[in-house]
């Protein structure tokens, strides 16, 4: 890169960004379809350090070179003080992250598979307020540093999901999914049925009591209880000492039932990855294996500030610094079945989708939500819609007794496979 090598000799060491990304968005509101959008960007950030302070520009488009290094030398008389280096040169493994037919793919095959999803979604029940994305997502990114580092890699993503709202008086029902792959999958028929599934369900408005009871967690809304628990893996809430897993590593904390993993190397999934936002190989390794908590996800700069080493977990934007964070969660599915799991419940709930996910004191393991959707479930069946829901509690406490994890996984938002997982006594507030 010419811009690494007009920095080079200003600077102790030197890291070179560049991304550029193409989109094609098909879009349907109200059942129509309302617009075709084709985007493109591309742009080049530079991180140097210079006296061990780290200094950061970027810029969108074709950039000023000369001036791209004269804003980072600017950036670093400012820097934190920095005690690690960037990226050596290193063997990345092979990963499957771009399919030919995602960029193969035409407009008018897209506005194809919108109608179908649109047919389908309208013939299960008239007056459905309807909405259908269908999108696919070229990039092409690279690394290369003044210690050697050379990465290049091409990725594709195509994703289709769709949206329903229903209002009758003052309910007010919305249900949505969607599929994403590395490649052109089709998407069009497992997209309606899980909606159409769980509009069956919701037309039947019941209720539950409040109290504990056994509370089912589909992949779905798995986020709540991962959340808290993705808070308190980062490597970057480790460096500031606030994270309650801190000196934990190599201690039980959960349910052996309870295995997650990070794997950026699967095949064509949308956010695999051979290296990382900083050019550090990609590798499968445990966050938390057999409820024993093994790893945080840690970037160059969180594993210099711990002592530790970076799992090559940076991920990164082309205008802000990396930073630590996931890219393919994988949990190990149990050996329940998940009619059995159903089965055993006489009186239950099933979250299907939670509101404010994110909210309560997360960093302490603790979450509070309403529920958006939720089932009761009443001698081994969803039986019908409970609305105005809540549930709360603290994973760190209440997955330390699983009551069970199902054989079932499904991928989910493209990058997590999971499981359902079962709690046998959770708090839940019905309004």
């Amino acid at each position: 890169m010419d811009l690494l090598e007009k920095v080079k000799n200003q600077v102790d060491s030197a890291e070179v960004f560049a991304l550029s990304a193409e989109s094609l968005d098909v879009s349907f509101t109200s059942g129509q379809i309302k617009s075709s959008q084709r985007k493109g960007t591309f742009g080049t950030a530079l991180r140097i350090i210079k006296d061990g302070r780290i200094g950061f520009s970027s810029s969108i488009g074709d950039g000023n070179e000369d001036l791209l290094v004269k804003n980072a030398l600017e950036s670093a008389q400012f820097g934190d003080k920095v005690e690690f280096d960037f990226a050596p040169a290193a063997q990345a493994p092979k990963v499957e992250t771009f399919h030919e037919s995602v960029p193969a793919l035409a407009t008018a095959e897209m506005i194809e598979m919108g109608n179908r999803v649109v047919g389908a979604l309208r013939k299960a029940e008239e007056g459905l307020e309807i909405s259908v994305g269908v999108s696919r997502h070229l990039t092409e990114g690279s690394i290369e540093t003044t210690n050697g580092a050379r990465m290049t890699e091409k990725s594709s993503v195509f994703s289709l999901g769709a949206s329903i709202e229903r209002i009758e008086g003052n309910d007010i029902l919305g249900l949505w999914h969607s599929g994403q792959s590395a490649r052109v999958e089709d998407f069009t028929e497992e997209v309606p049925g899980k909606i159409v599934e769980r509009l069956e369900i919701s037309r039947n408005l019941t209720s539950v009591e409040s109290g504990p009871m056994p509370v089912i967690f589909p992949p779905r809304a798995m986020l709540t209880l991962l959340i808290p628990l993705l808070q308190g893996v980062s490597g970057k809430s480790l460096a500031q000492g606030s994270s309650p897993l801190e000196g934990k590593v190599g201690e039980k904390i959960f349910d052996e039932k309870f295995t997650l993993f990070e794997d950026p190397t699967v095949a064509l999934r949308p956010a695999s990855t051979a290296f990382d936002g900083e050019g550090i190989p990609s590798g499968r390794f445990p966050l938390v294996e057999r409820g024993i908590l093994k790893n945080f996800l840690l970037d160059l700069k969180t594993a210099s500030q711990t002592g530790m080493q970076s799992t090559g977990s940076a991920r990164r934007g082309l205008t802000s610094m990396p930073s630590p964070g996931p890219s393919n969660l994988l949990m190990e599915p149990g050996e329940t079945p998940l009619a059995e799991m159903l089965s055993g419940i006489g009186r239950g709930l099933w979250v299907d989708t939670v509101l404010g996910l994110g909210m309560g004191n997360i960093m302490s393991g603790a979450f509070s939500n309403t529920l958006g959707v939720a089932f009761k479930i009443e001698d081994g069946k969803l039986v019908g819609r409970a609305k105005n829901v809540n549930i709360a509690g603290n994973i760190y406490e209440l997955l330390k007794n699983i009551a069970a994890i199902s054989k079932e996984t499904e991928w989910f938002y493209g990058r997590m496979s999971l499981p359902y997982l079962m709690l046998d006594s959770l708090p839940v507030v019905a309004k």
